[in-house]
């Protein structure tokens, strides 16, 4: 059984943890509304959401360009709502599991067709050697 001091510890880790989290995901938020600075300012990913658009887009290239605003407000509004639940504690385990698993699908999204992108460059390589070495024998 943990002391007294053990336990007040591991609480003050998981209140520090809730809010850093809940930081981290208001600070992009609150990029893609302007409150960082303009577009191209120093520090600012953004700027503003326009700018969070076209970079949504460029990351996910497989998606129509009408899904990319969708998919770009239900992000913002879902780290919206993580961020304002872990602050409150409401639901704390359910929401910082979630929290976990956002960031996680979407590096998944952005890097897999960056992979299948890069696995075909390297088939037409291999493809245009092959070629090039059957044209060489030929000769």
């Amino acid at each position: 059984m943990r002391n007294n001091y053990e336990w007040r510890l591991i609480q003050f880790a998981i209140i520090f943890l809730r809010i850093a989290l809940a930081a981290g995901f208001l600070t992009a938020v609150s990029d893609r509304f302007g409150l960082w600075g303009p577009p191209g300012t120093t520090n600012v990913a953004w700027g503003d959401f326009g700018h969070f658009l076209a970079c949504a887009a460029k990351l996910n290239p497989e998606l129509p360009p009408s899904w990319i605003p969708a998919v770009s407000w239900t992000v913002t509004l879902a780290e919206t709502t993580f961020a304002i639940t872990l602050i409150l504690g409401f639901r704390i385990r359910l929401f910082a599991l979630l929290s976990g698993l956002l960031p996680a699908v979407m590096l998944m999204l952005v890097t897999a067709p960056l992979a299948f992108a890069q696995d075909k460059k390297n088939e037409e390589k291999k493809e245009q050697g092959q070629k090039s070495e059957a044209k060489r024998r030929s000769l």
